[in-house]
C-alpha cells in the first residue's frame, strides 16, 4: 500500500485542502455500478461490477485512478458536488465524515491507500415507504408506485448476492457499512456477518449501519460483540407524527423504544442521527433537535438536504415560507446550513405541483400532509 501522506511530505507538497479519502480507502457496491462512496454521482462512472468478487479489480481500475490522481491535484470532481454543495453552505458533508474516521486520518503517517472500507448496499427489502424514497430502495413502495402512476419504477425485490464470498475480499477491510432498504430486516445481513466471524475476520472490523428504527438491535448483539466497532446511524426525520408521515407507516412510540434501546447498548455501539431535510420536516427541525439533545447526551445529528426527488426540495419553497423559517430556525447553530441554503438559493418553481403530488399521495395512504404543515395552505 501507498503511503501518499510521506509521498507529499517527500516532494515538500502540501494535501489539497478539499482531500477526500474515499477514493483512496472504499468502495460503494450498489446496482452494477461502483463508486468511491454512497454520495459520488453515479452518471460520472461507467464501471459495471457484477459482484463483491470484482471489488478489487475496480478499486485499482484506470477509473478509480483518475479519480484519486485529480483528487491529489486539487481538482474540482463532478462526481463530488453533493459534497461541494453541502460544504459550501456550512453543512457537514460525506468528504468530513470520511476524513474524521479513526482509522483514516489523512493526517498521521498511517494513511495509506489500498481498499480497507467497503459500503454494500444489501438490497431493496424495507418495512418502511418514507416519502423521499421510491422502489429503487424500498420494495414497500412498489405498491403505491403501482396505484399512483399504473407502474413501478423497480417491480422486483433486489438482493445483494452473499453465496461463495471468498475471505481475500475482507482480509484487509476495516470498515464495513451495510445499507438497503432496511438492512437489519434482511436474511442476507446475518448471513454475511455469519461468514466474517466463522473466518474469524470480525474482530478488525468496524460494522456501519443506517436504520429505520424499526426493529429490536438486541436481537443482534451476540453477533455485533464479534465486532471491534458498531456504528449505528438512525434515520429520524422529525418527532411524533411528522417522523410517522415522513416515514410512513412507522409509529413513533415504537420508533422511540428502539432508539432508546440503541442508546443502551454501551461503548460498542455508536450512535447518531441523519435527518433528510426537505418539505415535509424543514418547519419542524427545531423540535426534532430539541429532542435529541434532551436524550443523547451529546451524541451527533447531522442535517442533510434532500437533492431528488426534485418534489421534495426545500428550495421550492415561496419566499414568504422562506422568511417564516428563517425566522424559527434563525439561533439554532446546526441549522445553519438551512437557513443559508434558504437565504442563497434562488427560487425554484413547482411547489404548487409538490403540494398536489403529495395531496394524491395522502390520499392512498389516508394521512394528511395538511395536518403536521398547516402554513402550506394558508
Amino acid at each position: 500500500m501507498v503511503n501518499f501522506v510521506l509521498l507529499y511530505k517527500d516532494n515538500n507538497m502540501s494535501l489539497p485542502e478539499k482531500l477526500c479519502l474515499a477514493p483512496f480507502r472504499s468502495v460503494y457496491l450498489n446496482g452494477g455500478v461502483a463508486r468511491p462512496c454512497c454520495w459520488y454521482d453515479r452518471s460520472e462512472l461507467v464501471n459495471r461490477n457484477t459482484g463483491i468478487q470484482d471489488v478489487s479489480e475496480i478499486f485499482y481500475s484506470k477509473e478509480f485512478s483518475d479519480i484519486r490522481e485529480k483528487m491529489l491535484k486539487g481538482e474540482s470532481l463532478p462526481g463530488c458536488k453533493r459534497c461541494i454543495k453541502h460544504e459550501e453552505i456550512g453543512g457537514k458533508s460525506h468528504r468530513m465524515f470520511w476524513n474524521s474516521r479513526e482509522f483514516s486520518d489523512y493526517k498521521t503517517d498511517d494513511t495509506r491507500y489500498g481498499l480497507k472500507a467497503l459500503d454494500i448496499y444489501l438490497g431493496n427489502l424495507c418495512n418502511l415507504k418514507c416519502v423521499s424514497c421510491d422502489s429503487y430502495n424500498s420494495s414497500s413502495w412498489i405498491s403505491d408506485e403501482v396505484a399512483l402512476d399504473g407502474k413501478a419504477k423497480q417491480n422486483y425485490i433486489e438482493k445483494f448476492e452473499v453465496q461463495n464470498l471468498k475471505r481475500e475480499v475482507f482480509e484487509n477491510v476495516e470498515w464495513l457499512k451495510l445499507a438497503g432498504g432496511e438492512t437489519l430486516f434482511m436474511p442476507e445481513h446475518e448471513k454475511l456477518l455469519d461468514f466474517l466471524i466463522k473466518e474469524n475476520l470480525s474482530k478488525n472490523i468496524t460494522l456501519g449501519y443506517v436504520c429505520n428504527n424499526t426493529i429490536d438491535p438486541q436481537k443482534f448483539l451476540p453477533k455485533w460483540e464479534k465486532f471491534k466497532k458498531i456504528r449505528i446511524i438512525l434515520s429520524v426525520d422529525g418527532v411524533g407524527r411528522v417522523n410517522e408521515y415522513t416515514r410512513y407507516p412507522s409509529l413513533w412510540e415504537k420508533n422511540k423504544e428502539i432508539i432508546d434501546k440503541y442508546l443502551s447498548l454501551g461503548a460498542l455501539v455508536d450512535v447518531e442521527v441523519n435527518t433528510v431535510v426537505s418539505l415535509l420536516n424543514v418547519f419542524h427541525l427545531p423540535e426534532l433537535n430539541n429532542w435529541w439533545e434532551a436524550i443523547s447526551n451529546n451524541k451527533p445529528i447531522f442535517y442533510r438536504l434532500i437533492d431528488r426527488p426534485d418534489h421534495l426540495r426545500v428550495q421550492r419553497l415561496p419566499l414568504k415560507l422562506r422568511e417564516e423559517l428563517v425566522e424559527k430556525i434563525e439561533n439554532i447553530s446546526s441549522l445553519g446550513h438551512i437557513k443559508k441554503e434558504i437565504l442563497s438559493s434562488d427560487l425554484e418553481e413547482g411547489f404548487d405541483q409538490s403540494l398536489k403530488w403529495l395531496e394524491k399521495l395522502d390520499g392512498l395512504r389516508k394521512v394528511s400532509l395538511k395536518e403536521i404543515n398547516p402554513q402550506y395552505f394558508k
